[in-house]
């Protein structure tokens, strides 16, 4: 009535279907920085704060020597989030 379209449910299974093959393909090829960042871009692409905060976790536990990836999370915990807290302790 107003104009706003709910998102449906088919929306939903296929999005965290899609977050599923990413999590078993980032499990096999854990080195692979350009799988974590095509994870990453998706999850931004969707919305899923939640599921992009553990990304990053898991991403920066594997790569802890790549400066990119730290510069990458600690923005968009400053920008995205506004917690300005966890960006400086990242």
């Amino acid at each position: 009535r107003l104009g706003v379209k709910k998102g449906k449910l088919s929306n939903f299974s296929c999005s965290r279907q899609i977050h599923f093959i990413f999590d078993r393909s980032v499990k096999k090829f854990k080195a692979d920085l350009g799988l974590w960042m095509e994870w990453v871009a998706f999850a931004k692409q969707e919305g899923s704060s939640k599921a992009l905060s553990k990304i990053f976790a898991r991403a920066l536990q594997l790569h802890p020597r790549k400066a990119g990836l730290w510069v990458h999370a600690a923005a968009w915990e400053w920008e995205e989030q506004g917690n300005v807290a966890a960006a400086r302790t990242l």
